[in-house]
């Protein structure tokens, strides 16, 4: 058990210090009232063998006030910030801590992208290097050291490192249900390319399976490797950017099918529907309705959110785990956490019952806004595998179902997603 004292103990300090010692060192934690019952002493006075770190203020405050750090220091190789001359610590690593898991950041004046979401490329952790590194859980770790050379009483149990697959699927068929209209364009669009013409051609007569549907042999990977799936499904209205097939229940069904009850599934809100509470609800229901299941789990389609907006909306919806929190064209940890974290609502200062799932790897980012070879994404999700594991966090990897296919130069990419699951399991 470690013993905390401060003489401020604030909805902030309560959050930021739950999630370092009971989400990732797995560590019994309690505020006490007296200093000298405490290991660590969050404040300025000095009391005997106490660990001390002193506060920079941040967790005091009850508002969002427009700053920007430009100080980055290193400590033991690790950048550090919110930096202090005195203490046992060089830096105040519950206000740096809480500011990467609330995401503080994003609360402030930034340029969006084109989809309106949060630009990776205005983000600390990018700007300074450590967005592949899980830096809070990192800092966690090298706390408790400190402590543990000091207390002989500290006896933590370390978590277990944990790995979830998740498949989006934005479309359940390439081909089939598509309408007539767009298969007639899609065969014009490839007649002069007659492997792929008759592809299509036996495809929409029913003489082979689409390319889309590859959800047996997911369920087979993951069998072999006694993994469980979370399938996040696309319910949303027909578009460019969202769903390109129609007969929604029919599909959605087809897939219950094969994936049975050993699978999680959520609710990938569509683009259209990121905004607008009402398209929400609506896709909910529809979702309820053909799985008749309590929906509890999202991702956001396109990876479109705002905060603290979007994350309101989706406990007012009844959801209780999102997993969104990645960036659309980088890979690395947004919130600087492998594990998963309650959200921290900054514009009424208090912890919410939402649980949120960092999402450091993703095909389209490794493919496409990268654009990686092969051997080099696996090379590149090593690395983020590696630090995961040595703090015994949660890996959560996308893939899309279209991605295992083999038309649209995916077909080389199947060996990617079994050697990946095969280095994260």
């Amino acid at each position: 058990m470690i013993r905390i004292y401060s003489e401020h103990i604030t909805n902030r300090l309560r959050y930021i210090v739950n999630h370092l010692f009971a989400m990732v060192l797995n560590t019994d934690y309690q505020f006490v009232e007296s200093i000298d019952d405490a290991h660590i002493i969050y404040g300025t006075q000095r009391k005997g063998n106490a660990f001390l770190i002193i506060p920079n203020g941040l967790l005091s405050e009850t508002d969002v006030r427009d700053f920007k750090i430009t100080d980055i220091d290193f400590w033991q190789d690790q950048p550090i910030f919110f930096t202090q001359k005195e203490g046992d610590l060089p830096f105040d690593i519950f206000a740096a801590s809480f500011y990467l898991v609330s995401r503080y950041e994003e609360y402030l004046p930034s340029e969006k992208d084109v989809h309106g979401r949060y630009k990776s490329d205005n983000s600390l952790a990018y700007k300074n290097g450590f967005l592949t590194k899980p830096m809070v859980d990192i800092w966690a770790n090298m706390l408790l050291e400190k402590l543990r050379t000091r207390f002989s009483d500290i006896t933590p149990i370390p978590p277990c490192y944990r790995f979830l697959s998740t498949i989006d699927v934005d479309n359940v068929y390439l081909y089939r249900h598509a309408g007539l209209f767009q298969n007639i364009w899609k065969l014009l669009k490839s007649i002069r390319n007659k492997n792929l013409f008759l592809n299509q051609l036996t495809v929409i007569f029913h003489l082979k399976e689409d390319p889309y549907f590859t959800f047996p042999k997911i369920e087979k990977w993951h069998q072999q490797l006694g993994l469980k799936t979370h399938y996040f499904l696309h319910v949303g209205p027909w578009g460019k950017i969202d769903r390109r097939c129609f007969c929604v229940k029919n599909n959605i069904r087809r897939i219950l099918k094969v994936i049975g009850i050993s699978s999680d599934v959520g609710i990938h809100i569509s683009h259209r529907g990121a905004f607008d509470t009402v398209q929400q609800a609506k896709e909910k229901r529809i979702l309820e309705a053909i799985t008749q299941q309590t929906i509890t789990q999202n991702r956001f389609h396109y990876l479109r959110f705002r905060l603290p907006d979007s994350y309101q909306d989706l406990l007012k919806l009844g959801i209780k785990e999102d997993y969104s929190m990645g960036y659309a064209d980088q890979l690395g940890f947004r919130a600087s956490t492998s594990f998963p974290f309650y959200f921290y609502d900054l514009k009424k200062d208090q912890s919410t019952e939402l649980l949120v799932h960092s999402l450091p790897i993703m095909d389209v980012v490794l493919r496409k806004r990268l654009q990686l070879n092969q051997q080099e994404a696996i090379d590149e999700v090593k690395k983020i595998v590696q630090h995961i594991r040595q703090i015994n966090g949660e890996c959560v990897i996308l893939w899309h179902n279209q991605n295992l296919s083999y038309i649209e130069n995916w077909e080389d990419w199947e060996i990617v997603y079994k050697a990946i699951l095969k280095i994260a399991k």
